[in-house]
């Protein structure tokens, strides 16, 4: 059931379904099932959609924080089980200025990624107040 809480986080996060398809590897139609599915098991409407893009509702609002939980914690029980198996596996999410990430990250990504292959790393180019609401959403 974590997935659909997946597809709703990436929707907020990329503000569109088609970006968000984009990034999750599924198809806008898929992006949509997807929501619809969510909103119905939950009862409720989570995002209000028009031609300006899209917004969370009170309840989406509400909402969001609980499933950003529930993701942490299901990647958490995946990382567990990996390592009961010998594996390091995980993400590691990085908000990063872009004149640093484009000048210092590459180099560092990259012995990182030989050094630990199975860890994904997510990249958020932003400026201090965005970088600070980041860290205060949980992104």
């Amino acid at each position: 059931m974590t997935f659909p809480y997946k597809v709703f986080q990436t929707v907020v996060e990329c503000g569109s379904f088609t970006k968000a398809g984009e990034k999750l590897g599924l198809t806008q139609s898929g992006v949509s099932h997807n929501m619809a599915k969510l909103e119905s098991e939950l009862g409720i409407v989570l995002l209000h959609r028009n031609r300006n893009g899209l917004s969370l509702t009170d309840a989406g609002e509400r909402l969001m924080p609980h499933i950003r939980q529930i993701i942490h914690h299901a990647s958490l029980l995946e990382q567990e089980a990996a390592l009961i198996q010998g594996m390091e596996v995980g993400s590691i999410k990085i908000g990063t200025f872009s004149s640093f990430s484009s000048k210092m990250l590459p180099q560092l990504i990259h012995r990182f990624t030989k050094s630990y292959p199975n860890i994904q790393l997510e990249l958020y180019e932003g400026g201090y107040e965005e970088i600070e609401e980041w860290i205060a959403s949980g992104t």
